[in-house]
Protein backbone atom coordinates (compact mmCIF):
# COMPACT_ATOMS: atom_id res chain seq x y z
CA UNK A 1 0.00 0.00 0.00
CA UNK A 2 1.17 3.60 -0.91
CA UNK A 3 2.19 5.83 2.00
CA UNK A 4 -0.63 8.70 2.83
CA UNK A 5 0.58 12.29 3.92
CA UNK A 6 -1.44 14.36 5.33
CA UNK A 7 -0.93 17.95 7.51
CA UNK A 8 -3.26 18.59 10.94
CA UNK A 9 -3.40 22.55 11.64
CA UNK A 10 -4.15 22.93 15.14
CA UNK A 11 -2.46 19.54 16.07
CA UNK A 12 -1.61 19.88 19.81
CA UNK A 13 -4.96 19.77 21.01
CA UNK A 14 -9.04 19.22 20.86
CA UNK A 15 -10.05 17.67 17.34
CA UNK A 16 -7.14 18.16 15.82
CA UNK A 17 -4.74 16.13 18.26
CA UNK A 18 -8.08 13.78 17.83
CA UNK A 19 -8.15 13.60 14.01
CA UNK A 20 -3.98 13.49 13.74
CA UNK A 21 -4.09 10.39 16.51
CA UNK A 22 -7.23 9.13 13.94
CA UNK A 23 -5.26 9.21 10.75
CA UNK A 24 -1.40 8.01 12.50
CA UNK A 25 -3.58 4.98 13.90
CA UNK A 26 -4.26 4.21 10.32
CA UNK A 27 -0.74 4.27 9.16
CA UNK A 28 -0.92 7.59 7.97
CA UNK A 29 2.17 9.69 7.68
CA UNK A 30 0.95 12.66 9.56
CA UNK A 31 2.34 16.50 9.63
CA UNK A 32 1.77 18.15 12.75
CA UNK A 33 1.39 21.63 12.49
CA UNK A 34 1.00 24.26 16.08
CA UNK A 35 1.93 26.84 17.97
CA UNK A 36 2.99 24.90 20.51
CA UNK A 37 4.38 21.94 20.14
CA UNK A 38 6.85 20.36 22.98
CA UNK A 39 4.35 18.39 24.16
CA UNK A 40 4.11 16.14 20.80
CA UNK A 41 7.00 13.60 21.43
CA UNK A 42 5.80 13.02 25.17
CA UNK A 43 2.20 12.65 23.36
CA UNK A 44 3.42 9.96 20.30
CA UNK A 45 5.07 7.91 22.98
CA UNK A 46 2.17 8.02 25.01
CA UNK A 47 -0.16 6.15 22.32
CA UNK A 48 2.67 4.25 20.69
CA UNK A 49 2.48 5.85 17.68
CA UNK A 50 5.68 5.34 15.10
CA UNK A 51 7.61 8.52 15.05
CA UNK A 52 8.93 8.17 11.72
CA UNK A 53 5.22 8.71 10.86
CA UNK A 54 5.36 12.13 12.41
CA UNK A 55 6.49 15.39 11.14
CA UNK A 56 6.32 18.03 14.34
CA UNK A 57 5.92 21.17 12.46
CA UNK A 58 6.24 25.01 14.18
CA UNK A 59 4.22 27.64 12.90
CA UNK A 60 1.49 30.42 13.85
CA UNK A 61 -0.96 29.85 10.65
CA UNK A 62 -1.77 33.55 11.24
CA UNK A 63 1.63 34.53 9.69
CA UNK A 64 2.26 33.96 5.83
CA UNK A 65 6.15 33.72 5.92
CA UNK A 66 5.25 30.52 8.88
CA UNK A 67 3.33 28.99 7.15
CA UNK A 68 5.35 28.85 3.51
CA UNK A 69 8.25 27.74 5.64
CA UNK A 70 6.45 24.82 7.66
CA UNK A 71 5.08 23.67 3.61
CA UNK A 72 8.71 23.77 2.58
CA UNK A 73 9.77 21.63 5.30
CA UNK A 74 6.76 19.18 4.43
CA UNK A 75 7.67 19.31 1.03
CA UNK A 76 11.87 18.56 1.85
CA UNK A 77 10.77 15.68 3.86
CA UNK A 78 7.96 13.82 1.98
CA UNK A 79 7.41 15.46 -1.04
CA UNK A 80 3.96 15.32 -1.49
CA UNK A 81 0.49 16.05 0.94
CA UNK A 82 -2.57 13.93 0.38
CA UNK A 83 -5.05 15.49 3.20
CA UNK A 84 -4.84 18.81 4.65
CA UNK A 85 -7.12 18.88 7.43
CA UNK A 86 -7.20 22.22 8.38
CA UNK A 87 -8.49 23.17 11.55
CA UNK A 88 -6.51 25.61 13.62
CA UNK A 89 -8.84 28.31 15.13
CA UNK A 90 -9.39 30.68 17.71
CA UNK A 91 -12.51 32.42 19.13
CA UNK A 92 -12.91 36.05 20.66
CA UNK A 93 -15.20 35.50 23.91
CA UNK A 94 -17.88 37.46 23.96
CA UNK A 95 -21.54 36.57 22.58
CA UNK A 96 -22.53 39.08 20.71
CA UNK A 97 -20.03 41.99 18.80
CA UNK A 98 -20.49 44.64 21.20
CA UNK A 99 -18.92 42.10 23.94
CA UNK A 100 -15.57 41.57 20.80
CA UNK A 101 -12.78 43.63 21.28
CA UNK A 102 -11.92 44.79 17.27
CA UNK A 103 -8.09 42.93 18.73
CA UNK A 104 -9.36 39.69 19.44
CA UNK A 105 -11.96 40.27 16.00
CA UNK A 106 -9.07 40.86 13.90
CA UNK A 107 -6.79 37.75 15.83
CA UNK A 108 -9.44 35.86 15.08
CA UNK A 109 -9.62 36.78 11.28
CA UNK A 110 -6.20 36.51 10.86
CA UNK A 111 -6.28 32.98 12.28
CA UNK A 112 -9.33 31.85 11.33
CA UNK A 113 -9.59 33.33 7.66
CA UNK A 114 -6.43 34.19 6.31
CA UNK A 115 -4.25 31.37 8.44
CA UNK A 116 -6.86 28.87 6.24
CA UNK A 117 -6.44 30.41 3.08
CA UNK A 118 -2.20 30.77 3.71
CA UNK A 119 -2.63 26.58 4.09
CA UNK A 120 -4.59 26.09 1.60
CA UNK A 121 -2.60 27.73 -0.67
CA UNK A 122 0.64 26.20 0.54
CA UNK A 123 1.24 23.65 -1.72
CA UNK A 124 0.96 25.42 -4.46
CA UNK A 125 2.64 29.09 -3.19
CA UNK A 126 5.95 29.32 -5.26
CA UNK A 127 6.80 28.56 -8.79
CA UNK A 128 10.21 26.09 -7.70
CA UNK A 129 7.45 23.51 -5.40
CA UNK A 130 7.04 20.02 -6.83
CA UNK A 131 3.93 19.46 -4.26
CA UNK A 132 0.63 18.86 -6.16
CA UNK A 133 -1.68 21.55 -5.22
CA UNK A 134 -4.17 20.74 -2.35
CA UNK A 135 -7.36 19.03 -3.65
CA UNK A 136 -10.34 18.93 -1.14
CA UNK A 137 -12.71 15.66 -0.67
CA UNK A 138 -15.90 16.35 -1.36
CA UNK A 139 -18.67 13.44 -0.57
CA UNK A 140 -21.20 14.63 -2.96
CA UNK A 141 -18.79 15.59 -6.22
CA UNK A 142 -15.07 15.18 -7.69
CA UNK A 143 -11.97 17.46 -6.49
CA UNK A 144 -12.12 20.85 -8.43
CA UNK A 145 -10.18 23.11 -6.29
CA UNK A 146 -7.20 22.75 -8.29
CA UNK A 147 -6.02 22.61 -11.54
CA UNK A 148 -3.76 19.47 -12.40
CA UNK A 149 -0.43 20.65 -12.79
CA UNK A 150 0.24 20.36 -16.64
CA UNK A 151 -3.20 22.42 -17.02
CA UNK A 152 -2.53 25.86 -18.32
CA UNK A 153 -3.29 28.63 -16.32
CA UNK A 154 -6.13 30.98 -16.93
CA UNK A 155 -4.94 33.97 -14.98
CA UNK A 156 -4.14 33.23 -11.03
CA UNK A 157 -4.77 30.06 -9.26
CA UNK A 158 -6.18 32.36 -6.44
CA UNK A 159 -9.09 33.46 -8.43
CA UNK A 160 -12.75 33.88 -7.32
CA UNK A 161 -13.85 30.10 -7.70
CA UNK A 162 -10.72 29.10 -5.59
CA UNK A 163 -11.72 31.44 -2.64
CA UNK A 164 -15.42 30.31 -2.86
CA UNK A 165 -13.92 27.19 -1.74
CA UNK A 166 -12.05 28.30 1.46
CA UNK A 167 -15.89 28.50 2.71
CA UNK A 168 -16.87 25.37 1.75
CA UNK A 169 -17.51 22.59 4.66
CA UNK A 170 -15.35 20.02 3.28
CA UNK A 171 -15.66 16.42 4.69
CA UNK A 172 -13.16 13.70 5.77
CA UNK A 173 -14.21 10.47 6.36
CA UNK A 174 -12.49 8.47 9.63
CA UNK A 175 -14.03 5.73 10.54
CA UNK A 176 -14.47 5.81 14.25
CA UNK A 177 -12.18 8.59 14.67
CA UNK A 178 -13.86 10.28 17.62
CA UNK A 179 -13.78 6.92 19.62
CA UNK A 180 -10.52 6.11 19.05
CA UNK A 181 -9.51 9.28 19.90
CA UNK A 182 -11.17 9.48 23.05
Amino acid sequence: MKPQYALVTGASSGIGQACALALLQKGWHVALLARRTEGFVPWLQAHALDPSHALILQADISKEPEVKSAFAALESQWGRLDLLFNNAGIFPTGLLPDEVSGEAWRAAVEVNINGAFYCLSGPSVGASSTMAPFQPMHPDRPPSLTRPPSTPSRGSPKRPTWMAELFKLQWVKLTSATSQAT
